[in-house]
């Protein structure tokens, strides 16, 4: 039994301004950490990635994490075009465990429906496995050609032409049914779309296999594991495990009866809402079956009301609610409206607005601090304008918004990346560069052109900094390279003002700096967001690399963080594991590694697996890998016959290990602007145009603390033109560490 509450694992879970985004959009978010339904004070820095499904990153931040809640945003690159992708989530102490700990959601693009073109639909058992007399889960996806997700109507025939099932997919492209095959029985799924029919065959059930069913009982549930046929050839060994939101929270092994199915009683707290996973797995870790179960209390008290003071679906319309939570005291919690759109065929993303605090020496101080302060300076524009208004920005006076050029106020760094040995350009892949101070550190990456020239905009970075980086390749394999710096520019008034780093360090700590003016609605301005962060402290490459099968046996071969060497990995193996030869392969026959065994007065010899990253691989993709991308090999001999290989390769907050020890090194000093979401106001005159808006994400806050309980929150927000109805989404953690939700949901008759 693996239970989280006992082993108090970090969980972390994200609160989105939307539902659905576009690319170009900007994705506003707010992390709850919790530990034990507690709140988790463990962690300080929190990474969140953008990958698409096949685990490739796309871009990565990383914010720091205040009182077990951390706000931030990423904007989505207008390149993207596949419908999903995946945001990934999660803390030094999370990376610690296996996957299954690490948050994760599904990022939908798009939400076009263009009635053009044959759609695809794709229909797939859950798991992928289809056994015959076991209810099977069947997931279905509709997608126009071009990749957009669009709704249609089905139903499930057999081949007498029988009527089983009807299903709908809606504008999210996806639903899913429950198939029980009959021994010998084929199915076909008929849809329709733009008036016209389509079919496709389902596959065909497999006659022995294994299957899960979960039957709920009051409170509990009870978990079958049911067999197609018993006495049937089976694993005698199987494991059972349990994930709540990706949390491991069940874990056993189990003896099969081949008499009987195994019935076992499974009691989820009343308390514990949302996704649960069960998972059957034969003793090699293979999937056998698996069930998705969302679980609803049969009395959740909400301990958040929104209490109606006016609702208009008019265009261009104030609405206004108050939040009151009775019964508890919310620690923090943020509340995003959305709207709900009829039709979206042009998008274009929501206006950005910008936050910067501009040092300066003025009469009034609103921060109390006593020293030079940043003035607020609030704008709206897109990031390419922002960047040539604040590249050109002079501080003599705010009279006066531009400069000469050669004095600006963001940092460019550029230049090229050669060849360390024949000097030649290298051409193509990406350079990760890390700027790092005295317990401070901030990430970036660049792409290197054809030309191999690289070049990263509005870095600015406070303190003395040395320049890291690592250059990887575009078949994602890490290089040794050299890095030459063509130009870095930075402000020269702050080289000029003694007392900037003191001011800097004082400003840092302050919680909030505003104009006279009223105070934002939320707590963007809070100068804690600054990018300044601190280092994590590694844990061992063995606990977070590592899955839990394998952690707690087998031999090291080399480890990055104690061992120097360039051999490579395949010398590295033949000579530190005794007894290890390898066999070249031939005519096309892959080469293997292999031991001796001895039995008796026979010998034989027997082959190694070999695993990277836990997945089977070959000899071959050893002999591909570089020694400075690897993190850790070891020598696992549980479970196997003679033995596995296992390596593992660094993963992204690792990189920064063995970094080359030639490294540029120069001086930052500045700090960032801030990112803000600004609601919309149709009461501020000449701020928008007559034309029709697009906006989506009506409101979001994400800095709202109460000071006792019965306190009310005026929340306000305005329509925009085009929405059929508007969802409110309350999140937060009240006092104790509990996470509660609220979703309210307005749509026009």
């Amino acid at each position: 039994m693996l239970s989280g509450s006992i082993h108090g694992q970090e969980r972390i879970h994200l609160q989105y301004n939307q539902e659905k985004y576009s690319p170009g959009d900007t994705v506003w978010f707010k992390a709850f950490l919790r530990k034990a339904d507690r709140p988790s004070f463990t962690s300080h820095n929190l990474y969140v990635q953008l990958q698409d499904i096949r685990g490739r990153r796309i871009l990565e931040n990383k914010i720091p994490v205040i009182g077990a809640t951390a706000v931030g945003h990423f904007v989505i690159p207008d390149s993207l075009r596949n419908p999903w992708y995946v945001i990934r989530a999660f803390t030094p102490e999370t990376v610690v465990y296996d996957e299954p700990f690490i948050y994760k959601h599904l990022l939908q693009l798009g939400n076009h429906t263009e009635k053009n073109g044959h759609p695809i639909c794709s229909v797939k058992p859950e798991a992928g496995l289809f056994p015959e007399n076991i209810p099977t889960r069947f997931f279905v996806k509709t997608l126009t050609e071009k990749g957009q997700p669009v709704a249609v109507t089905g139903t499930i025939r057999d081949r007498l032409g029988n009527q089983l099932l009807h299903f709908q997919t809606k504008n999210s492209g996806t639903t899913s049914f429950v198939l029980t095959s009959k021994p010998g029985e084929q199915y076909d799924v008929f849809y329709r779309y733009d008036n016209k029919d389509y079919s496709i065959p389902l596959p065909v059930a497999d006659s022995i296999g294994m299957g899960l069913e979960i039957i709920k009982n009051g409170s509990s549930y009870r978990c079958i594991i049911k067999r197609t046929a018993l006495r049937a050839a089976y694993p005698e060994q199987i494991q059972l495990s349990v994930k709540h939101q990706n949390n491991l929270i069940f874990f056993k092994e189990y003896t099969l009866n081949k008499e009987k199915n195994l019935e076992l009683p499974f009691n989820l707290p009343s308390s514990s809402n949302g996704f649960y996973e069960f998972m059957l797995e034969n003793k090699q870790g293979e999937v056998i079956a698996s069930r998705l179960l969302i679980h609803e209390p049969e009395k959740l008290l909400s301990p958040v009301d929104l209490d109606t003071v006016s609702v208009s679906l008019q265009p261009r319309s104030l609405n206004r609610f108050y939040l009151r939570f009775p019964d508890t005291l919310p620690r923090t919690f943020a509340v995003s409206v959305t709207a709900i759109e009829a039709d979206r065929p042009v998008h274009s993303p929501d206006p950005i607005f910008f936050n910067m605090l501009i040092p300066g020496n003025f009469l009034e101080d609103p921060s109390g601090i006593g020293y030079p302060f940043g003035k607020l300076m609030q704008t709206q524009m897109n990031e390419e304008l922002l960047n040539e208004v604040l590249a050109f920005y002079h501080f003599k006076g705010f009279s006066q918004t531009k400069a000469a050029l050669h004095d600006p106020y963001l940092i460019r760094l550029s230049g090229t990346v050669f060849q360390p040995k024949t000097k030649e350009v290298i051409q193509g892949g990406r350079l990760s560069i890390w700027l790092m101070n005295d317990r401070k550190q901030l990430f970036l990456e660049s792409p290197v052109d054809d030309d191999g020239k690289f070049a990263v905009d509005s870095i600015v970075f406070f303190g003395d900094a040395t320049v890291y980086y690592t250059y990887t390749n575009s078949k994602n394999r890490i290089q040794d390279v050299i890095l030459i710096r063509d130009t870095v520019e930075r402000d020269p008034l702050l080289d000029r003002s003694p007392d900037y780093r003191e001011w800097f360090a004082k400003l840092i700590d302050t919680s909030k700096i505003y104009l006279n003016e009223a105070a934002p609605d939320q707590s963007g301005t809070t100068l804690a967001a600054v990018t300044v962060f601190s280092k994590i402290k590694l844990p061992p490459l063995v606990e977070k690399y590592v899955s839990e099968r394998f952690r707690y046996d087998g031999t090291s071969i080399f480890d990055m963080t104690k061992t120097n060497t360039v051999a490579p990995p395949l010398d590295l193996i033949l000579t530190k594991i005794p007894g290890i030869i390898l066999e070249r392969g031939a005519f096309g026959i892959p080469g293997r590694l292999k031991t001796k065994t001895y039995y008796g007065f026979n010998s034989a010899q027997w082959e190694v697996d070999i695993f990277i990253d836990e997945r089977r691989a070959t000899v071959e993709e050893i002999e591909t890998l570089q020694t400075q991308e690897i993190a850790l090999i070891r020598y696992v001999k549980t479970g196997f016959p003679v033995g596995a290989v296992f390596i593992y390769l660094k993963k992204a907050d690792e990189r920064r290990v063995n970094i080359p020890a030639a490294a540029n090194y120069f001086s930052l000093k500045g700090y960032s602007p801030l990112l803000n979401f600004r609601k919309v106001d149709y009461a501020l005159i000449n701020n928008y145009s007559n034309s029709t808006d697009k906006y989506i994400a009506l409101l979001w806050t994400s800095g709202i603390y109460l000071g006792q309980p019965g306190d009310d929150q005026l929340i306000e927000f305005y329509t925009n033109e085009s929405a059929r109805g508007y969802r409110i989404i309350i999140e937060g953690l009240d006092i104790r560490g509990r996470m509660f939700r609220k979703l309210v949901q307005f749509n026009k008759q």
